[in-house]
């Protein structure tokens, strides 16, 4: 166990609140990677904090349920678990305690996966400074409670798990002071399924109902757990992806792409699913409300997306 005390020069935007962080433990069983991220977060967070380090799952886990935890930063590749089974055997042990996956670039898309299955973040060694170690403990903090202040209230679209418009206009709101303060962007997408109404008509209510769980499904394959995914009106969804760079819709539209079609391999629907989907990039330099956001994307160019034939 090591104590670090820290000055209290304010180096690095934004800060943490005062005494948010007092525990950071670190499952990392490569010692020169522990070292490197130890110096890291002497950086990163400029109050006293104790740093707990184990090289295992087991004892992290036994630290974990132990409680005080504020954050975990977990390498996947540990001597007693298999490098695609660590997250989700840490993270079915304990899901109210903020995590970031520390992963090789070899593994980002298993570190990819953990995201969507509830990591609020990844690192890959050797590709991430201070700063930047900095920005995503805050983010992983606010987003986490934010989320669990959230979980109380009944903003979630019961069927198809997704939170609620008003839901994604609260969360919106918080994305944007967040993208503006530590400088970072944000993507708003708008997916429609352009062929619901001929869905119900030829199919009926059971298959119309089908079609909004099967598409809530493909968009939380699609994107991270920590980008905001809900319904925004009947047969239409909204997406707020932060941290994302200006043509990285391109990586994603072709990621729902490749969603629908092993969706569509995996589960024989009478009918085809077909998206448009329209993208908005949040321009830094000429911010704006949520509402001219959703406006923008309304009028933006649409992608049509549907399974290969």
């Amino acid at each position: 166990m090591n104590i670090i005390d820290l000055d209290s020069e304010n180096r690095f935007e934004p800060q943490l609140k005062e005494g948010s962080i007092k525990k950071v433990l670190m499952i990392e069983d490569n010692i020169d990677d522990a070292d490197i991220m130890q110096e890291m977060l002497t950086d990163a967070i400029e109050t006293s904090f104790e740093l707990i380090h184990v090289d295992c799952l087991e004892s992290g886990l036994e630290k974990l349920l132990a409680g005080g935890i504020d954050i975990v930063l977990l390498d996947l590749s540990l001597p007693d678990s298999q490098v695609q089974d660590t997250f989700s055997r840490l993270y079915e042990r304990t899901s109210d305690v903020p995590i970031i996956v520390l992963a090789s670039p070899e593994e980002e898309p298993l570190a990819v996966r953990a995201a969507q299955l509830g990591a609020e973040d990844y690192i890959i060694k050797g590709k991430t400074n201070s700063l930047q170690l900095r920005h995503l403990i805050k983010y992983a903090v606010e987003q986490h409670e934010i989320q669990h202040e959230l979980s109380n209230l009944t903003l979630i679209d019961k069927l198809t798990g997704l939170y609620t418009r008003q839901s994604l206009f609260i969360l919106s709101q918080h994305y944007l002071k967040l993208a503006n303060r530590v400088g970072k962007g944000l993507m708003y997408f708008l997916v429609e399924i352009s062929n619901f109404n001929e869905i119900s008509n030829t199919f009926g209510f059971e298959e119309q109902k089908n079609a909004l769980i099967d598409t809530a499904n493909i968009l939380k394959q699609t994107f991270r757990r920590s980008d905001v995914i809900a319904r925004y009106a009947e047969s239409i969804f909204a997406v707020v992806a932060i941290e994302a760079s200006k043509d990285g819709d391109k990586v994603l539209i072709d990621r729902l792409h490749q969603n629908i079609d092993i969706h569509k391999s995996r589960r024989r629907r009478v009918y085809e699913l077909v998206l448009d989907i329209g993208t908005t990039y949040y321009n830094l330099q000429s911010p704006c409300s949520i509402a001219e956001l959703v406006a923008r994307t309304r009028k933006s160019q649409r992608n049509k997306i549907k399974p290969e034939t």
